[in-house]
């Protein structure tokens, strides 16, 4: 007869390399944890030393900086604003650019979490605040400056660096708080800057020129044909019916060129994403916009994209549609971050 004991007595063996394995993979992982912790204060430290130290007798300094370490202490009256989250090897650049900051006479510095390094500078919350930045909005001048620094700072970091883009005024009532934020978005961060790394976005814009297009199709589509001639036969007053399915067959067949040219280009991008159209009577061109794609592009291998826009161009466009491609941008489309801030 099996009793408890006995199958207890069999098992016991596999139970006790069970916990020894156990054990072994907690030790492992605390000690994992522990070198990611240690490795966050040693830089942290490094950097402190070598800020305090002078520069190398060669080195020639054209313009005056001001060094801001990543434990620089902002004033309590003082609010953070966010440009953007980096890899902490930028530390170096941000430092000795002396980058000019979203409020005049501020500069540009950093705040380093574990591996991550945030791009930020001080604000006066009696300039920078939810009741009074609506109001600024309003001001062309002042949006137009405020907009062109926020980016300049961003594109400076994505020449050399992966960089997450934060949205126009992200703002922190702390560093503490922002740290906070970091902490607790911490792994999410590092995968989207893995994924962009090297990479920038890149957005195509397609429009349609609709006469052209009916045009081409009268002549090469024999249903668009034929419905064309319907209308034509029909009384005043009653071809409302036929110029309706009109109109739906030629929106059909430009969306189904739009999807191809979507699909083509989806083949030579890292990531592609399809961005909400503007209103049928906005399209800023003259033209109908069918497409505005945005597509995540290797840094010096974009050559396949372009040469795949430059023939679809070539075909598509005595049709009827228009390429309009820019970039490179920061990678708005491909970082989605959950802000805690303001």
């Amino acid at each position: 007869m099996i009793t408890s004991n006995s199958v207890l007595d069999f098992l016991q063996p596999e139970l006790d390399n069970m916990i020894k394995e156990a054990k072994e993979t907690a030790l492992k992982n605390v000690k994992e944890k522990l070198i990611l912790n240690f490795e966050s204060i040693l830089y942290e430290q490094a950097m402190n030393q070598l800020s305090s130290r002078p520069l190398a007798k060669e080195v020639q300094v054209t313009e005056p900086f001001q060094y801001r370490s990543s434990q620089a202490i902002s004033g309590a009256h003082k609010k953070v604003y966010l440009y953007g989250i980096t890899e902490v090897a930028a530390d170096h650049f941000v430092s000795q650019g002396n980058f000019d900051g979203i409020a005049d006479g501020t500069k540009v510095f950093t705040l380093i979490h574990k591996n991550l390094l945030a791009v930020i500078s001080e604000v006066s919350p009696e300039d920078f605040n939810e009741g009074k930045i609506p109001e600024l909005a309003e001001k062309r001048e002042w949006l137009e400056d405020k907009t062109e620094r926020h980016q300049k700072v961003i594109s400076l970091l994505m020449g050399k660096y992966a960089v997450i883009p934060m949205g126009f005024c992200s703002l922190y009532p702390s560093q503490d708080q922002l740290r906070i934020f970091l902490e607790e978005n911490y792994h999410d961060l590092i995968e989207q800057l893995t994924n962009i790394h090297n990479k920038t976005e890149w957005g195509l814009k397609l429009y349609l020129n609709e006469e052209l297009f009916k045009q081409f199709l009268q002549e090469k589509d024999e249903s668009i044909n034929n419905l064309m001639n319907e209308m034509s036969l029909n009384q005043t007053g009653k071809g409302y019916l036929p110029k309706k399915r009109l109109a739906n067959r030629i929106e059909k067949k430009a969306f189904d060129i739009a999807e191809e040219v979507h699909r083509r280009l989806c083949r030579f991008s890292a990531g592609a994403i399809l961005n909400k159209l503007p209103p049928k009577e906005v399209g800023g061109k003259g033209e109908r916009m069918i497409l505005n794609g945005a597509y995540l592009l290797e840094k010096n291998k974009e050559d396949n994209f372009f040469e795949t826009v430059k023939w679809l161009e070539e075909t598509e466009g005595p049709r009827g549609f228009v390429f309009e491609i820019t970039g490179p941008w920061p990678c708005y489309n491909f970082c989605r971050v959950s802000s805690t801030g303001t």
